[in-house]
């Protein structure tokens, strides 16, 4: 419950960034565009229980699916020290969001059909197909150690920003030129040992 109490929370505070288009769509029932609004009223009994805990100050819920909004209702106050009410369209400042973002995008693919929980993130970004770990290993009889490289098991990357390795990777920050391909094409070529 308290987990999905989050996922809620979260999604509305990515929602509510984006209020002012929500003003543009059209409504809907929630049963017109396959919601339950018995199941839609549990986000406000969640969110007033979150605000009476005093969890948070305020929130805004907007639920659209078919390009209606079957659901936009706020909550709370904007400004405790005040005591102004939080409204629709209060606008958000919205920062570390990307973990929310790139989740409610992967439920949207979820959702669409055109991702499955078991891909692997490979088939989305194939330089990471290829990505090695170093794994020491050490001889019984001479003790010498060795490293080989292999395949990547269960996401164990790590890096090392402060490695020569790293600053190299992270160039493409300093330079402007930063982009998902760059960024992955990079973590792919580095030895396993500083991703």
């Amino acid at each position: 419950m308290r987990r999905r109490a989050s996922l809620i929370v979260c999604t509305v505070v990515v929602l509510a960034a984006t209020t002012a288009p929500a003003q543009l769509l059209p409504s809907a029932t929630p049963e017109e565009v396959g919601f339950s609004a018995e199941r839609l009223d549990r986000i406000g009994r969640i969110l007033r229980g979150e605000i009476e805990k005093r969890r948070l100050p305020g929130a805004v819920a907007l639920v659209a699916r078919k390009g209606r909004v079957a659901y936009f209702e706020s909550f709370g106050l904007r400004d405790p020290a005040t005591g102004a009410p939080m409204r629709n369209d209060t606008i958000f400042r919205v920062y570390s969001m990307t973990k929310p973002f790139v989740s409610v995008a992967a439920m949207m693919l979820l959702e669409d059909g055109r991702a499955v929980l078991t891909d692997p993130v490979s088939k989305f970004l194939p330089p990471l197909g290829k990505l090695q770990v170093s794994v020491q290993k050490v001889d019984p009889l001479s003790g010498k150690v060795t490293y080989n490289g292999e395949p990547v098991k269960k996401g164990n990357i790590t890096f090392t920003p402060e490695s020569k390795e790293g600053q190299a990777a992270n160039g493409t920050l300093i330079d402007g030129n930063y982009t998902l391909t760059t960024r992955t094409s990079n973590d792919g070529a580095l030895p396993g040992k500083y991703r």
